[in-house]
């Protein structure tokens, strides 16, 4: 299931750094589920990642790092189906 891509500030002394991210899940279950809970869904992301900085998803390891916290976000607004990975189809950082 892919979503509509993410535009936000990052948290940045100079308030100048924005992350562009389009993502997909990879479900076990079907979409509808999610489907019905993609404004929760987009308000839940939007607040994670306008909480991070460049440091912290500048690498490798902060990205999964994130991908691991994207999945867990999700997966708390649903009950029949699940979030098992998260893949990102565009990530930039400005």
């Amino acid at each position: 299931l892919a979503l509509d891509p993410f535009i936000v500030n990052l948290q940045d002394n100079s308030g100048t750094r924005y992350l562009k991210l389009t993502l997909s899940f990879e479900l076990d279950g079907g979409p509808d589920e999610i489907a019905a809970q993609t404004v929760k869904v987009r308000d839940s992301l939007i607040v994670l990642l306008s909480s991070k900085s460049y440091a912290d998803i500048g690498t490798v390891e902060g990205k999964y790092q994130m991908r691991d916290e994207i999945v867990v976000r999700v997966n708390q607004f649903l009950t029949k189906t699940k979030v098992k990975s998260v893949y990102f189809s565009d990530f930039v950082i400005q």
